[in-house]
C-alpha cells in the first residue's frame, strides 16, 4: 500500500510538472517603430491586438518585448525568444526559424498575421519609377529602413540602397532634402506620414504600382519546436482562426480596412 501510495504521488507530480512546463510564457519580440495599422510604437495596433488574443485560446501567457529589428530576429536565432512579429518571408531564415509552410515548400499565406505592400516613394517632378519589372534610378541610393527585407528585393535589381535609418519618417526627411533618389517603404506607413506632414506630402509623391506586396508572419523558433513538437501548429491555426474571428474584421474595419485589403494587402 505504502509502495502504491508512493507511485501515485509520483504520478501527480509527474503530471503537475508537465502541466507547469507547458504553461511556461511565451517570449515575442516584435519591431520597436511604427508600422502602421499594425504596429502603433505605444504597444497596440492591429498585430498587437491578434497576438493577444492567442492567450486565451491557447491558456499560455504571451510576454511582448519590443526592440530593434535586428536584435529581435537575432534572439530569435539564439532560442533567446520563442516567436518574432511581423516577419516576411526569406528562404536563409528557415534554416534557424520556422514559417508556417505547405507542403510543397512555400509558406502558408493562410497562417500570416496580415499582408502589406511596400511602394517606391519619389521627389515629385523626377523620373524615379518602377514599371512592374524594372526600377530606374537617380544618382542617389534608395532609402530602405534597416534590415527590412525590402533591401533584398532592390539589391536584385542592381539598386543602390542606403539601409542606415530604422525610421521611415527619418527617410522621407532625407529624399525631400534630395539626399535619396527614392524611397522604399510599406504603404500604409509611408502614406500616415504624408498625412501628418504636409511638408512632406508637397513634395513627394507615392509611384503608382507597389514594388512587393507580400505576407507577414508570426515567426517561430526551431528551439520552441524542439520543446513542444505540436505547438507551432496549434498556434499558426489559431492566428488564422482569429484573424477571421468577426471581432477581429470588425477592428480591421475601424483602423480603415476593409476585409479584401487586409487579407491581401510588416520585415
Amino acid at each position: 500500500m505504502k509502495r502504491r501510495a508512493l507511485s501515485r504521488a509520483a504520478a501527480v507530480l509527474a503530471l503537475v510538472w508537465s502541466l507547469g512546463a507547458a504553461a511556461e510564457p511565451l517570449l515575442l519580440c516584435y519591431e520597436d517603430q511604427v508600422s502602421y495599422p499594425w504596429l502603433d510604437g505605444r504597444g497596440g495596433g492591429l498585430d498587437i491586438q491578434l497576438i493577444k488574443q492567442l492567450q486565451g485560446a491557447l491558456k499560455r501567457e504571451l510576454f511582448l518585448h519590443p526592440m530593434p529589428w535586428r536584435r529581435c530576429i537575432n534572439m530569435l536565432r539564439q532560442g533567446k525568444m520563442d516567436g518574432a512579429f511581423a516577419a516576411s518571408f526569406v528562404p536563409e531564415r528557415s534554416q534557424w526559424g520556422l514559417y508556417p509552410m505547405l507542403p510543397g515548400g512555400a509558406p502558408d499565406v493562410s497562417q500570416r498575421l496580415h499582408s502589406s505592400s511596400y511602394s517606391l516613394y519619389r521627389l515629385k517632378g523626377t523620373t524615379v519609377d518602377w514599371d512592374g519589372a524594372r526600377l530606374s534610378s537617380g544618382m542617389a541610393p534608395i532609402g530602405v529602413q534597416t534590415d527590412f527585407s525590402i533591401g533584398a528585393f532592390l539589391r536584385k535589381q542592381q539598386v543602390e540602397i542606403d539601409d542606415s535609418n530604422r525610421d521611415p519618417l527619418a527617410i522621407l526627411q532625407m529624399l525631400r532634402l534630395r539626399r535619396l533618389s527614392g524611397a522604399a517603404l510599406q504603404t500604409p506607413r509611408a502614406e500616415q506620414i504624408l498625412r501628418e506632414h504636409p511638408e512632406l506630402a508637397e513634395a513627394i509623391e507615392r509611384c503608382r504600382l507597389p514594388l512587393e506586396e507580400k505576407p507577414y508572419f508570426l515567426m517561430l523558433s526551431r528551439q520552441l519546436a524542439h520543446r513542444e513538437p505540436g505547438l507551432p501548429g496549434r498556434i499558426w491555426t489559431e492566428l488564422e482562426r482569429q484573424r477571421e474571428s468577426p471581432a477581429f474584421l470588425a477592428l480591421q474595419r475601424a483602423a480603415g480596412l476593409h476585409r479584401e485589403a487586409a487579407g491581401t494587402g510588416h520585415k
